[in-house]
């Protein structure tokens, strides 16, 4: 076995050495890949290769092959302690990072590593810096360092402690919390060196957000996080903050990182939902089924009749971890656990008020995972707890100094707006929106200062409530809170000009507020100009539209308003639609008819326009309604031009 080690050392040991010296004949060469296994012997093995820095390393997991990783890293660990050539050190140190969970790890010289990266740093201006020629060399080597190091912490190796010590007290010295500001790869490897040997809690976080990741990196990133996520609940300790921030910031991408990322960072989640890490090991799978089992677990602990505060606090710091992830399965999974949760009985070792900040903290990051995102929504089928929800979370958000409840209220109005399916939509129909909390929260929702997601979600719920909203017997709030909405309103409403979904709900919204006396007088008088969407062809069977048209005083509330350009616009809907005006309505509309001439074009346009149409689709069943309006509005539009 020996001569057999001996032999595959100097095989890869000479690979290695021809690769760096065809670098200096003919420059980099790009390795394809491992070498084909000699198929006569059992026990050769692949030999590691390393690409280009901004290509995905070669991980090993479970499914790889073991032994080989083995003798390659004995490999590594012979080159390191037999050659002292400063060119072929970072060969070796690129190679490390390929290596995960293996024995040999226990024998890779840590003090090594460390003096190579300690190398890389110019000490002369007295504040250690990288030099810039030494860029390359300084990352390869502090990536190998703490890759190396955070798993030998997980095996807990008494013989470590020494070296770990030693290397900790020469970093405080030497290095410290120095960055090469401006490359976040190079950043965030010494920021882990720092996390690993400097028993210090005061280190500023990470911002994920800002360090612009290559993938190679964040996939290497992200194993390495694992693996301090394991060593820490292995010990009984929390998630260390960076590995939550970078699990949470990673999960939330849009693109989403590579695979291998966000299984490790799921793995992470299964970490913390577990009782036992005894013979467990990060190994690669598919990411459904982690989501499956994931949400399995958190499932089971609300549907339990006593769960332990411990299971609880595990639960919410699983989910608050995993609730950033967008996929259709996540989104399934939430909408599932949010009713479970809203449902759950008290557990016994919590008092009432204790389980209601238990339970609403968790139907938060369940509502959040199910309806965060534009794709696929789970359909909302029964209202009901989504309403309690919202309900809820309008009280917290009028709290003077309280904590912010954008978030709650924009996914419950999300899956309320856009999910609810025709049963559910007539529940919410139903619902009286008039409660003073409520209305309140409406108008939070609609401020300046809240999202643009939230208005557009806020907008297309405000139709579905317009019923009991807009037709309540007395004012549901002040005439200056009345005036302040219709201008927020109007104004979210301005966020999407673009957006005819948008411009035709708010135009539905408008004919309610016309039709009601509490809030004509108040709105914006710009937004009158929705009406234009209804000239000249004015369509039939818009519920809203049907109640102003047989309106009789609706025209005197506008004509009180002064506004010419609305009194305008909606005569002449009044006129398209003559025919079907109750009489009074028209004598109404006549009596208000000073200059003729406004009219009577865009009714002979419209005229013309619907025998046009007629022609092309003779099947229109409106034909006829449409015109027996408009020729009854022509005869009488002629008989008024000509004084009679």
């Amino acid at each position: 076995m020996r001569r057999v080690y001996l032999d595959k050392s100097s095989r890869w040991l000479n690979r290695m050495l021809r690769r760096k010296r065809g670098q200096r004949r003919r420059g980099p060469r790009r390795v394809a890949g491992p070498d084909r296994p000699d198929r006569n012997n059992e026990i050769d093995h692949f030999e590691l290769y390393t690409d280009p820095p901004h290509l995905p390393p070669v991980l090993f997991d479970l499914g790889t092959d073991r032994y080989s990783h083995v003798l390659d890293a004995k490999c590594i660990v012979w080159t390191f302690e037999t050659f002292t050539d400063s060119d072929i050190i970072p060969c070796i140190t690129k190679f490390i990072p390929e290596i995960i969970w293996h024995n040999g790890i226990q024998t890779t010289p840590l003090e090594r590593l460390y003096d190579t990266v300690v190398e890389c740093f110019d000490h002369s201006s007295g504040k250690p810096v990288v030099a810039s020629k030494l860029r390359d060399k300084a990352y390869s080597s502090a990536k190998a360092l703490p890759h190396i190091a955070v798993q030998r912490k997980c095996m807990a190796d008494e013989s470590d402690a020494g070296v770990f010590a030693y290397i900790s007290y020469r970093h405080a010295e030497n290095i410290g919390s120095t960055y090469f500001k401006g490359d976040p790869d190079l950043d965030s490897t010494l920021g882990m060196i720092d996390r690993v040997f400097l028993d210090r809690i005061e280190f500023e976080a990470m911002d994920w957000q800002q360090l612009s990741l290559t993938d190679s990196h964040r996939t290497w990133m992200s194993r390495v996080l694992l693996s301090l996520a394991w060593d820490a609940i292995g010990k009984g300790q929390p998630l260390p903050t960076d590995v939550q921030a970078f699990v949470r910031h990673s999960l939330g991408l849009v693109p989403p990182p590579p695979a291998q990322t966000v299984r490790d960072c799921l793995y992470v989640v299964e970490l913390i939902l577990k009782t036992s890490l005894e013979d467990d090991k990060p190994h690669a799978i598919d990411i459904g089924p982690q989501i499956v089992r994931i949400y399995q677990n958190l499932l089971g602990t609300f549907q339990k009749n006593n769960p332990t505060p411990t299971e609880i606090d595990r639960a919410l710091e699983a989910m608050s971890l995993i609730s950033p992830l967008s996929n259709q399965e996540v989104a399934a999974k939430s909408f599932e656990l949010f009713y479970v949760i809203m449902r759950a009985p008290v557990p016994s070792a919590y008092s009432g008020n204790a389980w209601e900040v238990k339970k609403w903290e968790a139907s938060r990051l369940a509502l959040h995972g199910a309806y965060k995102w534009d794709g696929a929504l789970p359909e909302v089928e029964d209202p009901q707890a989504i309403l309690n929800f919202l309900c809820h979370h309008f009280e917290l958000a009028l709290v003077k100094n309280g904590k912010p409840q954008d978030e709650p209220i924009q996914d419950a109005l999300h899956a309320l707006a856009y999910a609810s399916t025709s049963k559910a939509i007539e529940t919410i129909e139903e619902f009286d929106p008039t409660r003073p909390s409520f209305v309140h929260g409406i108008c939070f929702a609609f401020q300046d200062k809240r999202s643009s997601k939230l208005h557009r979600a806020a907008l297309f719920f405000l139709r579905l409530i317009a019923k009991n909203w807009f037709s309540a017997p007395g004012a549901i709030m002040t005439p200056e809170i009345t005036k302040s909405l219709c201008v927020d309103w109007a104004s979210a409403v301005d966020e999407f000009h673009s957006d005819s979904h948008v411009q035709n709900v708010a135009l539905e919204v408008l004919l309610d507020m016309m039709n009601s006396s509490h809030w004509c007088p108040h709105i914006v008088p710009k937004k009158w100009r929705l009406l234009e969407r209804f000239i000249p062809a004015v369509p039939s069977g818009v519920e809203p539209l049907e109640r102003c048209l047989g309106n009789v005083g609706l025209i005197g509330e506008i004509s009180k308003m002064k506004n010419t350009e609305a009194m305008t616009l909606w005569s002449t809907i009044l006129w398209l639609k003559y025919a079907e005006l109750e009489r009074e309505v028209q004598e109404k509309l006549e009596s208000v008819t000073k200059v003729v001439d406004k009219y009577l074009p865009t009714v002979e346009s419209a005229y013309e326009e619907a025998k046009r149409r007629n022609g092309t689709c003779p099947n229109d069943t409106t034909f006829e309604k449409t015109m027996e309006n408009l020729e009854a509005a022509r005869k009488r539009l002629n008989c008024l031009k000509g004084g009679h």
